[in-house]
């Protein structure tokens, strides 16, 4: 698949956040901590930098991660427009074809100098806010005094600052753009009663599930070379897709639950499962939710490439592990991203979530559209089962991946974890 046949991804989140700066990044650390999904996007790649080590530059990869550790996605991408579409909705459109639909959009500019984006308002005359009035040669429209808020409902500004101001001045003020953002979502949640909009994750999901396939129908190899093992029983498929490994496992004598995100995913599951007269139960759910899923249930538990939100308390590693049944077993795979990394200057990067596109897509904005060190690792839940006396670890290496599989050929090799809970 080349560039020119790729379409344009489009990815939805709660709010997005446009600049990586202090400012920006403390926006979106407060969005994460108040369970909204945030997606940064920040005209300077950080992998560029000179590498001289400043604080400043310690203190913004430090803030990266934090962010980062709450399921925050940070982008490379320049947004040239916001457009307030007219299901109350923002599009910030990026250079090269790319999009990110988010509820609300903090503008955070790292500094006076900086070239911000258009906001174009739907419908302002029927709002009551009138055209917004600009900043002086920008396309902001100015902050109020309150909770940086400007005259389009939902947009949250700060105005362009130097570096003399201090990290914790400019942090501060993003703070608040970040609380006030996330506070309007949930008066507007709890304004809608019983039927609020979807989650931004469940959203994207849904929004990527809406048009063709994703994916082969193949089930994963790594699956089969591992779950071929095991004397079937009951199963769970954590971020299940379309299916590929539950409908496997189901032909091979499982009694399966396939559980995702997205509920388009689970019709596709469920559509297929009738046509090849198969049983497989479907399961809505965020994997981050309380109580995701039944606690000791499943004889195997099983996540190929699940596409989960870090948290800092790893809620959903542990929602996972304690759902396998005394005796059971855990299987965790997950794409070996050090190849890309490795070789970073000349290999198209990785994309977690979404291993069926080549990753890198320019339509993102000179960046990529995913950013996998926000999501689950395979890593993690080696770390969780660690020293513990009831867990047997079984398998946990890199290994290249099998032809045929259902994720795209640009991976080579996976990471891929077994484990099994003593009885």
């Amino acid at each position: 698949m080349n560039d020119s046949s790729l379409p344009t991804l489009e990815r939805y989140c709660d709010v997005v956040v446009i600049g990586g700066g202090p400012a920006g990044l403390a926006a979106a650390l407060e969005t994460g901590r108040r369970r909204r999904s945030v997606i940064v996007i920040d005209a300077e790649d950080p992998a560029l930098t000179d590498g001289t080590g400043t604080a400043d530059d310690d203190a913004l990869a430090a803030a990266r991660e934090k962010v980062r550790g709450w399921g925050g996605e940070i982008i490379t991408g320049w947004v040239e427009r916001v457009t307030h579409t007219d299901d109350d909705l923002f599009r910030a459109e990026l250079a090269g074809g790319g999009r990110v639909v988010a509820r609300r959009v903090v503008i955070a500019p790292e500094g006076p100098a900086d070239v911000l984006p258009e906001v174009e308002s739907a419908h302002p005359e029927a709002k009551g806010t009138g055209p917004a009035p600009r900043l002086p040669e920008q396309g902001m429209p100015a902050p109020e005094k309150a909770a940086s808020s400007t005259k389009i409902p939902g947009v949250y500004a700060i105005a362009p600052a130097t570096r003399a101001e201090g990290w914790a001045a400019l942090a501060a003020e993003g703070a608040q753009a970040g609380i006030a953002a996330a506070s309007s979502l949930a008066d507007e949640d709890a304004r809608a009663g019983s039927a609020p909009r979807p989650s931004g994750n469940e959203a994207d999901w849904d929004h990527r599930y809406s048009g063709d396939p994703l994916w082969s129908g193949n089930p994963n190899g790594a699956l089969v070379a591992e779950a071929g093992e095991i004397a079937p029983g009951s199963a769970l498929d954590v971020g299940a897709g379309e299916g590929g490994d539950a409908l496997w496992l189901a032909e091979h004598g499982w009694r399966v639950t396939a559980s995702d995100i997205s509920r388009r995913a689970l019709e596709r599951v469920e559509a297929e499962a009738q046509r090849r007269g198969l049983c497989v139960a479907c399961h809505h759910a965020d994997a981050n939710a309380p109580g995701a899923f039944p606690h000791e249930a499943f004889d195997l538990v099983c996540a190929s490439y699940a596409s989960i939100p870090r948290t800092p308390d790893d809620r959903a590693v542990h929602g996972i592990v304690g759902s396998v049944a005394p005796g059971g077993t855990l299987l965790v795979i997950g794409h070996d991203l050090r190849p890309a990394e490795e070789h970073a200057d000349t290999a198209t990067p990785c994309v977690a979530g979404h291993p069926d596109l080549t990753a890198g897509l320019e339509h993102a904005g000179h960046g990529t559209s995913f950013d996998p060190e926000a999501y689950v690792r395979v890593d993690d839940f080696a770390a969780a089962l660690a020293g513990r006396a009831d867990w047997v670890v079984e398998v946990h290496e890199a290994r290249p991946r099998p032809a045929g599989a259902a994720s795209a050929s640009h991976h080579t090799s996976d990471l891929v974890f077994r484990a099994r809970r003593r009885a």
